[in-house]
């Protein structure tokens, strides 16, 4: 803020005629989001399923004290994952900015909905998250047909509490089972 300001400023991009799919339209931006966001789950995916940094990174994830025992530099795989995780948010605040404003605090609502996106799907699953975040976009964007677009964004916070008390574990998730000491 101290350095562009808090006025809402645009890309200005050209109003572009969008396509339609059934009863959904899809602006070229929209269609543009939505390829480069199954590119990065793409990448992502085969990096963490078929590089060494990714299975390191699934060791660290699992146990990083057996992962450090096995000589795994768990700090560099932090690192690592940090940078990583900036990088897809970087792209995902570019991405999101082409289709909306740009404000200090545009990320505020969309890290709530991808934290509704990751509990509706399961913690820990990253399938779950995908299918989480898909649903919720669907369920949001349909949703406006019933209940007037200033709510929109409630809609995500309304299936995050059902899911919390309905099926904590998400959609995905695993019941974890603890053992009692006696």
């Amino acid at each position: 803020m101290i350095i562009f300001g808090a006025d809402i400023k645009t890309f200005n991009l050209p109003a572009r005629r969008g396509f339609q799919i059934g009863p959904v339209f899809i602006t070229p931006v929209q269609g543009i989001i939505i390829v480069t966001s199954l590119f990065f789950m793409v990448c992502l995916y085969f990096l963490l399923a078929h590089t060494k940094l990714g299975k390191a990174i699934r060791a660290v994830a699992d146990d990083i004290n057996l992962a450090e025992i096995s000589g795994t530099n768990s700090d560099l795989i932090i690192s690592a994952v940090f940078a990583i995780g900036s990088a897809l948010a970087a792209a995902a605040g570019a991405l999101i900015g082409m289709d909306t404003n740009l404000q200090p605090t545009m990320g505020f609502i969309i890290t709530v909905k991808a934290f509704a996106a990751v509990v509706l799907g399961g913690l820990g699953n990253v399938y779950g998250a995908i299918v989480g975040g898909y649903l919720i976009g669907i369920a949001e964007n349909l949703g406006v047909w019933y209940i007037p677009p200033v709510w929109k964004d409630t809609i995500a916070y309304g299936i995050l509490t059902l899911m919390l008390f309905l099926r904590p574990a998400g959609i995905f998730g695993k019941k974890e089972i603890q053992a009692t000491v006696l």
